[in-house]
C-alpha cells in the first residue's frame, strides 16, 4: 500500500517475496474447526487486499514459478519471475568429512514455518532415524531461535547452534540437509543453498514447491508423512552413492 502515496506518473514495480495468503492456507490445511476457518478467511482477505492494489503498479515480480502463474491467471499486469539464487563462485561444494552421519537444518529460526518444521521433524521423524542410525547427529543452525527450538537441543543427537557468521562449515560437515517445511509460501532458499554446497536434500512437498527445474527423485527426495520422511532420510545417510 506504500505506493498509493506515489504519483501515478512515477512507475512502480511490486516485488512479491511470496503470496502471503498461501501461508495462511497452508496453516489452515493443518488445522481444523474454527481455527482452520479463520485462517482461510484471513487468506481470502489478504488476497483481496493485494490483488486490489495491483492496478497501481506497472509490473510485478515473483520468485516462485507457481506463484507467478497464479498471478498471471488473476491479473493483466505483466508478471516476471526472478529466481532467488546464491553466489556459486563463492559457495563451492566441499568433500564429505568422515564421522557419524550428520544432518543439517538451516534457516531463520525465528520464522514460524522454520520453527514449526524443525519441531515436527525432531518430534516425529528424528526418533526413527536414531533408532536405525543410533550415532546420527542433527545440527540446527539459524538466527533468533525461539524457546521451542532451543529446547530441541536436549534431544539425543541434536545440537541447536543458533546464529553463525557463515554456513559453509556446517554444510561441509553435513551428509544431507532436511527441509521439513509444513507451512509457508514462496520458495525455500535453503534448498538452493544445499544444492550449491553439494549436499543431498530430503524435503516435504511444500518445501521444494515453486523451484523451477527441480524434479523429485532426481534432484532431491520428497516425503510428507513422518515415516516416509524418516525412511528417505535414513536412505540418504546410508547410501553415499545416492547422495
Amino acid at each position: 500500500a506504500w505506493a498509493q502515496g506515489v504519483p501515478d506518473s512515477i512507475p512502480a514495480v511490486l516485488t512479491l517475496h511470496n503470496l502471503t495468503w498461501h501461508w495462511y492456507l497452508s496453516r489452515a490445511r493443518l488445522g481444523s474447526g474454527l481455527a482452520s476457518a479463520a485462517l482461510r478467511a484471513e487468506a481470502a482477505r489478504y488476497r483481496r487486499h493485494v490483488l486490489g492494489l495491483l492496478g497501481r503498479f506497472r509490473a510485478a515480480v515473483a520468485v516462485s514459478t507457481i506463484e507467478a502463474e497464479e498471478l498471471r491467471r488473476t491479473t493483466a499486469l505483466p508478471v516476471h519471475v526472478i529466481p532467488t539464487g546464491v553466489d556459486t563462485e563463492k559457495i563451492r561444494p566441499a568433500p564429505e568429512q568422515p564421522g557419524p552421519p550428520r544432518l543439517l537444518f538451516a534457516g531463520t529460526l525465528g520464522y514460524l514455518p522454520n520453527a514449526q518444521g524443525i519441531g515436527w521433524f525432531v518430534e516425529n521423524v528424528w526418533p526413527e532415524v536414531r533408532r536405525v542410525l543410533p550415532d546420527a547427529r542433527l545440527d540446527i543452525a539459524g538466527r533468533n531461535p525461539p524457546p521451542s527450538v532451543t529446547a530441541l537441543g536436549s534431544r539425543a543427537g541434536t545440537t541447536v547452534i543458533g546464529p553463525v557468521p557463515e554456513m559453509a562449515p556446517y554444510f561441509a560437515r553435513a551428509h544431507a540437509v532436511v527441509v521439513p517445511i509444513l507451512t509457508g509460501a514462496g520458495i525455500r532458499v535453503k534448498i538452493v543453498e544445499a544444492m550449491a554446497n553439494g549436499r543431498a536434500v530430503v524435503s516435504t512437498s511444500l518445501g521444494w514447491e515453486g523451484l523451477p527445474h527441480v524434479q523429485p527423485d532426481r534432484h532431491l527426495l520428497v516425503a510428507d508423512a513422518a515415516p516416509d520422511f524418516a525412511a528417505a532420510t535414513v536412505r540418504l545417510l546410508k547410501e553415499p552413492a545416492l547422495r
